[in-house]
């Protein structure tokens, strides 16, 4: 007989990867695809939409062959992790993506947000959404596309043309085109779902510009939302369970399922979260009030922190200006000098997120000398990394994360050991990782193991502790700790604002 296992499709910015988990919580199936980036224009980011579904398809039909192969495992459910509030949009008839989709990342409508809290629109924004206007949510992006494509705003509002994230776009795709909803998680990112009556809101549907005929229909982070129908190689009938952003799922995943349990996930950006409990806490200090899931009819809020440029800063120094080979070797290269010498590195790339949401801010490199050498530039940019988390911890309401809960640390980098021990010294707590750091699939998967009745919540604890595999713990000299922070603060004082006053050549 068979053992029922679950698939997870977990599409982030630079990589779609589809692993195959047991009931035990093992991997027994996993393939990855890179996905290509582009910048057409300073401050803007886009991605091939069908790219992503390709390549996602890909990665599945391995997966798929690779249990039929082994003969073993059945697939119970398909479950989908994504990155969030990119944003595609679509002809309903032909399936095709009318533009490619526009990232989280993207700046283009930063002139757009800027009119909007010009005019005073931010606090009923912040009130109904949690998040503050910025070009990083979905709604402006969405409002754009509606205005720079031929026809299309008419054409949305027939219902011809559709919106969605990227969870919504993969569900379309693998149900060939039956299934057009969206998840909690995914909705609230958009910036057009009020957050506490959990429906998409007319009036910042009229504000920005959206109409709702183009909208999918919002569902429970774990649900029934169709099955797999006419994907090549992919056998029809395969029911897809869960669908959750990336950093709500990594908060499932490392079963923060208590109020005061924090997460940080690590990534192409990175995402601080924080479980509130049963009822939104409304932060300031450039914090986000987030849903954090619905499993059943238990909707769980968070507190948000959401940092631009983390991994990305990485990639930059390999692909970008190619000072390494690879991101495995920073560890190796921050520890072989004692400290930066003196440099700060601000990857400000696509501006600034919490608690600066300063859209214009841009990257900076200073503190430089005849005596700066590779190493120490590699080291500033782990540095920034840790300090962009230290910041939001900073802002956090005291007491919302009790003194002695330790963080979890989750995505690729939560692998580098100079950046996790400087991450515990700053935030002067431990820090918590696990053997497999991919907490996002196994979150997507956890609440579809609760759907399908493959788990019990205390099966998922149980899972979660036998993969922790590191602690650390704070050992820094607070002195020290207060001289890199004030030099960090002052770098990005000097990087604040400068698209403003400095237009691209």
């Amino acid at each position: 007989m068979k053992v029922d296992c679950l698939v997870v499709i977990d599409e982030g910015t630079t990589s779609t990867r589809v692993s195959a988990i047991t009931p035990q919580g093992g991997v027994v199936a996993e393939s990855r695809r890179s996905l290509d980036v582009s910048y057409p224009r300073p401050g803007w980011v886009e991605q091939d939409a069908h790219e992503i579904w390709e390549k996602t398809h890909e990665a599945l039909v391995d997966v798929v062959q690779s249990l039929e192969k082994e003969g073993s495992y059945a697939i119970a459910g398909l479950c989908i992790s994504n990155q969030r509030e990119t944003t595609v949009m679509w002809d309903r008839r032909t399936g095709r993506a009318v533009h490619p989709a526009i990232v989280w990342q993207c700046r283009r409508t930063a002139d757009v947000c800027h009119q909007l809290k010009e005019r005073g629109h931010e606090p009923e924004v912040v009130e109904k959404t949690g998040l503050p206007i910025d070009p990083y949510f979905s709604a402006t992006k969405m409002a754009w596309l509606l205005d720079h494509v031929e026809g299309a705003r008419e054409k949305a509002e027939r219902g011809d043309y559709l919106l969605g994230t990227v969870d919504t776009w993969l569900l379309y795709n693998l149900t060939g085109g039956a299934a057009f909803q969206t998840d909690l998680t995914n909705a609230s990112r958009t910036q057009l779902l009020n957050i506490e009556t959990l429906q998409w809101d007319s009036d910042l549907c009229l504000l920005f510009g959206v109409p709702v005929n183009a909208l999918a229909e919002v569902r429970p982070s774990g649900d029934r939302f169709g099955v797999t129908h006419s994907v090549a190689s992919v056998p029809d009938g395969i029911p897809i369970v869960s669908m959750i952003g990336d950093s709500q799922a990594a908060l499932f995943g490392e079963t923060a399922f208590l109020p005061g349990m924090a997460k940080a996930t690590y990534g192409t950006g990175t995402s601080v979260m924080i479980n509130t409990g049963a009822a939104p806490v409304r932060a300031e200090g450039g914090l986000a009030t987030a849903i954090a899931w619905q499993v059943g009819d238990e909707v769980t809020y968070a507190i948000e922190g959401i940092i631009h440029t983390t991994g990305a800063a990485i990639n930059w120094l390999k692909d970008g200006v190619m000072l390494i080979e690879e991101s495995g070797e920073t560890e190796r290269l921050a520890r072989s000098v004692e400290d930066t010498g003196g440099v700060y590195f601000v990857p400000a790339f696509t501006g600034l997120g919490t608690p600066w949401w300063d859209a214009d801010a841009r990257g900076l490199l200073i503190g430089i000398t005849a005596g700066t050498r590779r190493e120490h530039i590699v080291r500033a940019a782990l540095d920034a990394i840790a300090l962009q988390v230290y910041d939001v911890f900073a802002t956090l309401p005291q007491g919302v994360v009790p003194a002695d809960q330790p963080v979890f640390c989750g995505g690729g980098a939560s692998r580098n050991a100079y950046l996790m021990q400087l991450q515990a010294d700053l935030l002067d707590r431990p820090v918590v990782t696990c053997s497999n750091p991919e907490a996002s699939s196994f979150g997507a998967a956890f609440i579809g193991g609760l759907t399908v009745g493959l788990w019990q919540r205390e099966d998922l604890v149980r899972i979660h502790d036998a993969l922790v595999e590191q602690r650390y713990e704070p050992r820094r000299d607070k002195a020290e700790v207060d001289r890199l922070v004030q030099g960090w603060h002052e770098a990005v004082r000097r990087a604040a604002g400068w698209a403003a006053h400095i237009a691209p050549q």
